[in-house]
């Protein structure tokens, strides 16, 4: 028996009768009609009855085009450093790295936090008390039993669940401190995650974020950030639309074609330079606080900036006397 993923099946509806084939995939599929001439190429185009089908075939509505599946890319087999911060029956802290995602998904199974912490523990390390994006370094907190679970997600909505963030950016906020309230919904377009400032009447749901600028040094800004909503890609856009996008942001920074370019490609010289040398964003959850759920005990878990993040600090100057702290 065959281990080949069945083919992709799409349907010509009829907005697209009579179209070719190349402008089909590429409308289709969201890409540029090159990229979709490309993808074809490999991927054997043909009707229902599998006779092949060239690009500027022209198609009829209700006509079935077959793609093979790409073949899943290979799983990043190097080993997870993580580093546990603290650990009891209850409650256990991770420092996550950059570049590895909490649950399995996509390309990452067996490379993921969850994962790596069974292996390690030979123990479910618990429920994720909060999300971190796969890119996003810093404390992880799970919850192992049902009375963290219950007195954790009372903290969480009466706001006793501190986290504080460190980012650098790209500038600065005009001003050294601020809060920030602005709505956030889906962005719309080609890339689904994408977030965006969105009127409450349009779909957006509020979101609060607190900010401090700590340091600046030539291009770059340090900043501390606290989200009082739990708003999907929530510091990222809100420090975006203050004008100082996170560094090495290729979703919400200087250029948002970089995302979409940068998929299939590592980035050429002048594209790492808009990037300021990253090959993630700047955000790193730097500190979390909370009470203990059995006894009440004041908890404080830290962790320090990773040294991709350090070195590009560095890279970046001396510190500028002008920035408040």
């Amino acid at each position: 028996m065959s281990d080949a993923p069945p083919p992709i099946r799409l349907v010509v509806g009829p907005e697209h009768e009579g179209a070719r084939l190349d402008r089909f995939l590429a409308e289709r599929l969201r890409r540029s009609r090159a990229r979709a001439r490309a993808l074809a190429a490999g991927a054997a185009p043909r009707d229902a009855r599998g006779r092949p089908l060239k690009p500027s075939a022209r198609l009829r509505t209700g006509e079935v085009v077959l793609l093979d599946a790409p073949a899943p890319p290979a799983e990043p087999d190097d080993a997870v450093p993580f580093r546990v911060l603290y650990a009891d029956d209850d409650l256990l802290a991770v420092d996550k790295p950059a570049g590895v995602p909490i649950h399995p998904a996509g390309r990452f199974v067996e490379r993921s936090l969850v994962r790596a912490l069974r292996r390690a523990l030979d123990a479910d390390p618990g429920a994720p008390a909060h999300r971190l994006d796969r890119d996003t370094s810093g404390v992880v907190l799970f919850l192992r039993s049902p009375l963290a679970r219950r007195a954790v997600g009372r903290a969480v909505q009466e706001r006793r669940f501190e986290k504080l963030y460190l980012a650098l950016t790209a500038g600065a906020p005009s001003a050294l401190r601020g809060r920030v309230e602005l709505p956030l919904g889906p962005a719309g377009g080609a890339v689904a995650v994408r977030r965006a400032v969105r009127a409450l009447a349009d779909g957006g749901v509020p979101a609060c974020t607190r900010y401090r600028v700590l340091a600046r040094r030539g291009a770059l800004a340090l900043l501390a950030a606290a989200p009082l909503t739990g708003r999907t890609h929530q510091i990222r856009v809100h420090l975006a639309a203050l004008g100082a996008p996170l560094a090495g942001d290729r979703l919400y920074g200087p250029d948002p074609r970089l995302y979409l370019a940068l998929r299939d490609r590592a980035p050429d010289p002048a594209e790492r330079a808009l990037l300021h040398g990253l090959d993630r964003h700047a955000l790193h959850a730097a500190v979390l606080r909370l009470a203990h759920p059995r006894d009440g005990r004041p908890l404080r878990f830290v962790a320090p900036l990773p040294p991709d993040l350090t070195a590009a600090w560095a890279a970046a100057g001396p510190d500028d006397p002008r920035a408040g702290h």
